[in-house]
C-alpha cells in the first residue's frame, strides 16, 4: 500500500500554521496566575474539573465523529452495560482507582509550601488537560502519518521554546526543537550530534579522494577554522576536525549547489565515510590514528547524564574532562583555557564544551557568554567545538526577559543578578540548548526538549525507519531523537500550557520572577536565622556580596543585619516599595541568593566549649536534618506529617576540589580534612505564592519549622556523643 507523502507533508505544513498563528496571536491580559495551579488545597478542583471534563467530552465526541460517518458498528452489545458481570467489572475498576488514591495519598506533598526538597512543585492546570487530550488522542508519535495533528503541535512547541531561548526563529540559520523524555535523553542525543558533526568534514574530504562520483567536490572551498580558506581535498586532518559548526553543517548542501554533485550520491557517500555508519573504532583507525580519544569538557558540577552520553557515544567516560568550578559553583574559565591549552597542545578533538545553566544542586549558572569569547579565541588557534548549555533547570527563567508578543504586557522588570541577565542574554551562543518542561516549566513528566541553534545539526543523527518516514517526505520527528517513539501527550500538555502561560514575561516570566523573589526572601530569612543563643550556625552556600568582594568581618556583619532588618523583616508589600524608592537596597536585593532557585546550606553546633570543628561531626548533623526532613519510604502510606520536606547531597573533594571544601569548612567553623565530603540540605523555591498566601508570608513558619527541627538533632547529637551542650541563658 503506497503513502501519499506529499498528501501527509500538506497536512502537517496546514496544522503547524495553525499552531503557531493560534500561538502568535494576542492573549487576553491581565493574565491571572490564580488560575493557572490546582493549588496546595484544591482550591481550583472545579476549574479542573471542568477542563479534564472538555478532555474527555472532546476526545469521545471526535471518536463518534469518525466512526459515525461510516455508520461503524458499536463494540458493545445492547445490554452489556446492565449485566451482572459489566457491572462488577465496572464497580471493581473504580474500588482499585479509590485504593491506588489511598496509596498515593502517602506521596511527598509536591504542591505544599512545606515541600522545599526537589526542582518540581505543582504542574499547570493547561498542562494536565492538555497531556490528557493529547493521551486519550494519541499514544505514538512515532511517525507524522501515524500523528498529524501531535507532530505538528512538537514542532510548534519546539519552535516557541527556541524562541523563548533566544534563538532567532527568522534568521538566515533556522533553529529547531522536539520534545524528549527529559533532560538526560536530550543531552545525549546533543553529543550525538556534535561528535558526529565534529567528524563530518574529514569524512566528506575522504570521499571526494576516493568514490569517483565525489571527485569534483575535493575542489569546495571551506574556510578553516583561523578563517583562512581551502579546498576540502587539501584539508589536513586536524583542519578538517575543527571546521567551524555551520561551515561544517553546510557541506553537503553546498556539495550539491556548488559542485553539482547529486544528494542521492552524497548520502550514498555519507553512508560509507561518516563515523555514524562505520563506528569510532574503524574511522579513527583509517583517518587518525595518530589523534588522541577527542573531549567532552564539562563543568566539575555537570549532571550524570554526561558521563553517560560519553560512554553511549564511544568517546569514553574517561574522556569526558571535568573543569574546576569556582567559589559560586560557576565554571571557572581560567581552567577551561588550561584544559583548552592542553587540547592544542596534544591535538586532541574537543567534541564540545558544556555550559550549566543552572545546575541541579547549587543552582549555578556558568559563564557562557565568557565560554562563547574562549571558542572564538581558540578557532583563531585552529581548535573549535560545539557549545552545548545544559539549561533543563534554567531554560525557562529566560521567560523573565522574553518580551511578550502582541498585546502582553511585559514585567517592569526581573529580580536577577546582572550576571545571570548577561548569561541569558549569551545563551543564544550555545550550538545546542537542554531544557525541561517538567521542571520550571511545571509540566507533567516526560517533557523534556532539546533546540538546535541550526536546524542541519540534528540531521548528524537521522537513522531513518522506512515504514516510519516513507521516504521523509512527511515531518517525522523521531526520525531526529534517540527516542524514536514518543507519546504525543508531552507535546499536547506543553502546548496548551504555553497557549494559557506564555514563555515570555507575561505568563511563565511571571510567574518564575515571583519564585525568584521568592528565593530571595527564604535566602535572606536562612542567613539571618542564626541567634546569639542558638546551639548552631548557618552557613549558606552562595556568599553575601559583601563575601564575594573580601569586606571585613564587620562589613559583612552589617550587611547581614540590613538584609535581617529589611529584606526578611518585611512584608512583601513594604519590601517592593522600599525596592522602587531606594536603588542601593534594589541593587543589594538582586544580588543577593543563588542564581536561580535552587539554595544550599549547612548547620554546625556549638557546645559548652564553643563552636565545633569537627567536620565529621557536622556531616553528621546535617545528614540527622534531612533524614528528619524526608520521606524515604511510606510502609503504610500514611499522609506525610513532616513539617517541612529538604533534600541533600554533600561537597566532595573528588569533584569540586580539596581548596574549594576548605573554604566552605573554614566558613562553616570547620577544620578542613582531606578527602572530607561535607554535607549540606538544598531548598528549592518553586511556589510564586509562599510569600504572598492569603494568610500572608509563608516563610517565617518554614524558619521556625527548620530551627525546630534543628534544635532537635543538636540536641540528639550533642547527647549521642556525650558532649556538653550550652549553657542556657536566663530569661
Amino acid at each position: 500500500m503506497t503513502q501519499d507523502k506529499d498528501g501527509i507533508a500538506r497536512q502537517v505544513a496546514q496544522v503547524v500554521d495553525e499552531v503557531q498563528t493560534r500561538y502568535n496571536a494576542p492573549s487576553l491580559h491581565p493574565l491571572s496566575p490564580d488560575a493557572w495551579f490546582l493549588g496546595a488545597q484544591g482550591e481550583n478542583e472545579d476549574l479542573l474539573r471542568g477542563l479534564l471534563n472538555e478532555a474527555l467530552t472532546g476526545h469521545v465526541r471526535n471518536r463518534q465523529a469518525y466512526s459515525k460517518q461510516f455508520n461503524d458498528p458499536e463494540f458493545l452489545y445492547e445490554g452489556d452495560q446492565d449485566a451482572d458481570a459489566y457491572k462488577v467489572t465496572s464497580a471493581a475498576l473504580l474500588e482499585n482507582l479509590k485504593a491506588l488514591n489511598d496509596k498515593l495519598k502517602g506521596s511527598i506533598p509536591v504542591a505544599s509550601y512545606r515541600n522545599q526538597s526537589h526542582m518540581y512543585w505543582d504542574v499547570t492546570i493547561p498542562g494536565v488537560a492538555g497531556y490528557i487530550a493529547g493521551m486519550l488522542h494519541n499514544q505514538n508519535q512515532a511517525g507524522a502519518e501515524g500523528s498529524p495533528v501531535t507532530t505538528a503541535i512538537e514542532y510548534a512547541v519546539g519552535q516557541q521554546l527556541c524562541e523563548m531561548l533566544g534563538y532567532d526563529i527568522n534568521g538566515a540559520v533556522k533553529p529547531w526543537g522536539h520534545i524528549t523524555v527529559g533532560g538526560s535523553i536530550a543531552n545525549v542525543e546533543a553529543a550525538w550530534a556534535a561528535r558526529n558533526m565534529r567528524f563530518q568534514a574529514l569524512a566528506l574530504a575522504h570521499a571526494c579522494r576516493t568514490i569517483a562520483e565525489m571527485e569534483d567536490g575535493a575542489k569546495l572551498m571551506v574556510r578553516t577554522a583561523e578563517g583562512r580558506a581551502k579546498q576540502l581535498g587539501e584539508l589536513s586532518a586536524w583542519d578538517a576536525v575543527n571546521i567551524p559548526v555551520d561551515e561544517a553543517l553546510a557541506l553537503p548542501t553546498r556539495l550539491t549547489a556548488e559542485r553539482g554533485i547529486g544528494k542521492d550520491v552524497v548520502e550514498s557517500a555519507l553512508k560509507q565515510v561518516s563515523i555514524q555508519y562505520t563506528g569510532m573504532l574503524d574511522f579513527f583507525r583509517e583517518h587518525l590514528p595518530q589523534t588522541p580519544s577527542p573531549a567532552i569538557i564539562v563543568p566539575a558540577t555537570a549532571h550524570y547524564s554526561w558521563p553517560r552520553g560519553a560512554g553511549i557515544t564511544g568517546l569514553g567516560i574517561q574522556h569526558m574532562v571535568p573543569v574546576e568550578v569556582d567559589l559560586e559553583g560557576r565554571m571557572d574559565p581560567i581552567a577551561l583555557r588550561r584544559t583548552l591549552d592542553q587540547c592544542l597542545e596534544e591535538r586532541r578533538p574537543v567534541v564540545m564544551v558544556v555550559a550549566v545553566i543552572g545546575t541541579t544542586r547549587e543552582s549555578a549558572v556558568d559563564p557562557i557568554d565568557e565560554i562563547a569569547r574562549i571558542r572564538d579565541e581558540y578557532r583563531a588557534q585552529g581548535l573549535d567545538f560545539v557549545i552545548h548549555a545544559d539549561a533543563a533547570w534554567g531554560g525557562y527563567f529566560r521567560s523573565m526577559l522574553q518580551w511578550p508578543k502582541g498585546d502582553g504586557a511585559g514585567s517592569p522588570g526581573s529580580r536577577l543578578s546582572d550576571y545571570v541577565e548577561r548569561q541569558f542574554g549569551a545563551l543564544a551562543e550555545a550550538d545546542s540548548i537542554t531544557v525541561d518542561p517538567h521542571k520550571a516549566g511545571f509540566l507533567p513528566y516526560p517533557a523534556g526538549a532539546l533546540c538546535y541553534r541550526n536546524e542541519a545539526l540534528p540531521q548528524m543523527i537521522s537513522v531513518t525507519a522506512e515504514i516510519v518516514s516513507h521516504g521523509g517526505a512527511a515531518m517525522t520527528m523521531g526520525s531526529w531523537a534517540i527516542a524514536g517513539s514518543s507519546p504525543g501527550a508531552s507535546s499536547t500538555g506543553v502546548y496548551l500550557s504555553h497557549l494559557s502561560i506564555p514563555p515570555d514575561q507575561s505568563g511563565y516570566g511571571q510567574l518564575l520572577t515571583r519564585c525568584v523573589f521568592n528565593a530571595k526572601r527564604f535566602y535572606a530569612a536562612l542567613v539571618s536565622m542564626d541567634r546569639p543563643e542558638d546551639p548552631y550556625e548557618i552557613t549558606v552556600f552562595k556568599r553575601l556580596p559583601s563575601e564575594i568582594a573580601g569586606k571585613t568581618p564587620v562589613e559583612i556583619a552589617e550587611e547581614k543585619a540590613l538584609i535581617a532588618e529589611k529584606i526578611a523583616g518585611y512584608s512583601n508589600e513594604t519590601l517592593l516599595t522600599k525596592l522602587d524608592e531606594d536603588d542601593d537596597l534594589k541593587a543589594l536585593f538582586e544580588e543577593i541568593g543563588p542564581d536561580l532557585t535552587v539554595i544550599n546550606y549547612a548547620f554546625n553546633f556549638r557546645t559548652a566549649d564553643g563552636l565545633n570543628t569537627d567536620i565529621d561531626l557536622a556531616y553528621e548533623l546535617n545528614l540527622a536534618i534531612f533524614k528528619a526532613c524526608s520521606i524515604e519510604e511510606n510502609k503504610t502510606y500514611a499522609v506525610p506529617d513532616q513539617t517541612l520536606i529538604l533534600t541533600e547531597a554533600a561537597f566532595d573533594p573528588a569533584v569540586y576540589g580539596q581548596g574549594f571544601c576548605d573554604t566552605f569548612a573554614r566558613r562553616m567553623g570547620l577544620t578542613p580534612k582531606p578527602d572530607a565530603q561535607i554535607a549540606y540540605l538544598i531548598s528549592t523555591m518553586q511556589n510564586a505564592w509562599i510569600s504572598n498566601t492569603a494568610r500572608g508570608n509563608f516563610i517565617p513558619r518554614l524558619i521556625d519549622a527548620l530551627r525546630d527541627v534543628v534544635d532537635r538533632e543538636v540536641a540528639a547529637l550533642i547527647h549521642r556523643h556525650g558532649l556538653t551542650p550550652m549553657p542556657k541563658k536566663e530569661g
